[in-house]
């Protein structure tokens, strides 16, 4: 695990990727970064707290963790982020509504974690 400006960083890219892929129609790079750029801030927020000893290189224990420790409306948005993590970045299919599902639970989750953190995720 990295430290937390590292995944601030990395977040922040990811995001910015993504909001530019979105905007170009390339959705399936726009899901996997999505998903990736929440994947990091969460990552950030553990360095933050200093959660030694934890090693999240799995995306399943990144969800877990976010199950454990977000609200559920949270926890519920990166878990079907996931899931068009999966569908789209992989398959490619885009049905009508996806990517924008997909776009909106990254600004929604980055919003969020940015509260918890004090990290504009979109101006750092």
């Amino acid at each position: 695990m990295g430290d937390f400006k590292s995944h601030v960083t990395l977040a922040v890219e990811k995001a910015k990727v993504a909001k530019e892929a979105y905007a170009k129609g390339y959705y399936s790079v726009m899901a996997d970064l999505a998903y990736k750029a929440c994947e990091q801030a969460v990552q950030a927020e553990l360095a933050r707290i200093g959660a030694t000893g934890i090693h999240y290189r799995e995306h399943s224990e990144v969800r877990g963790w976010v199950r454990r420790h977000y609200p559920r409306e949270m926890a519920d948005r990166f878990e079907d982020l996931y899931g068009l993590y999966i569908d789209v970045g992989y398959s490619g299919r885009t049905p009508i509504g996806v990517p924008e599902r997909a776009f909106n639970h990254m600004k929604a989750i980055l919003s969020f974690i940015g509260r918890r953190l004090n990290v504009n995720f979109e101006d750092e």
